[in-house]
């Protein structure tokens, strides 16, 4: 099991804020397996290739165990899914290019110019599934978390389905207050507010 942290940060920032580990005051508080408020223990690290649009990197993930179960998880930036290399930013680009009319196999095409391509038709159609889906579950959830922050955002009364809603939604709170992509937020929503990592 993986938590994922609230931070703001990208893969270079990630990189030298944990330099030397998660800090002491971001170690997470609850075990996602038994719900207990605790200190986990820091339990070693791995690393993970990840693709970037622009870059490939090699970034540390940290483990933690739980002192009252014994059980262990890992520690994972928003900008990453559990068990993938890709990184977020290039699953939105792709989500993005199909809410713009973009078929899959263009997608597909356009993949190969980026770090990790190209990927499959296949694996394009895996990530916009996945993502309607996360969408589908947490829309309200992404609604109350928008308007809970930028009380100033005007959503319509009538919500259109698919992204084209949130896209620009998210273009309107400009580049200050987005605290990082929309999929990155949703990736952060999908996980439970107890067991996120402090925000940063």
């Amino acid at each position: 099991m993986s938590i994922v942290t609230d931070w703001n940060l990208d893969v270079k920032r990630y990189l030298q804020f944990c330099s030397d580990g998660i800090p002491q005051s971001d170690r997470p508080r609850v075990c996602p397996h038994c719900a207990e408020t605790v200190m986990l223990h820091r339990h070693g690290r791995f690393f993970r290739c990840v693709f970037t649009l622009t870059e490939r990197f090699v970034i540390p993930i940290f483990r933690f165990r739980c002192p009252r179960c014994g059980k262990t998880t890992s520690v994972l930036p928003a900008f990453l899914l559990p068990k993938q290399q890709t990184a977020v930013d290039i699953q939105e680009e792709v989500v993005r290019g199909e809410t713009g009319g973009a078929s899959r196999m263009a997608m597909a095409r356009q993949s190969a110019a980026w770090p990790g391509g190209p990927w499959s038709v296949r694996t394009i159609r895996r990530w916009c599934r996945r993502w309607m889906d996360m969408l589908s579950k947490l829309e309200d959830r992404l609604a109350a978390w928008l308007l809970s922050r930028y009380p100033q955002s005007v959503l319509p009364r009538k919500r259109e389905p698919g992204w084209s809603l949130w896209f620009a939604c998210w273009e309107r709170l400009g580049p200050s207050a987005q605290a990082g992509s929309l999929l990155e937020r949703l990736n952060r929503l999908a996980r439970p507010l107890s067991v996120t990592v402090p925000r940063r």
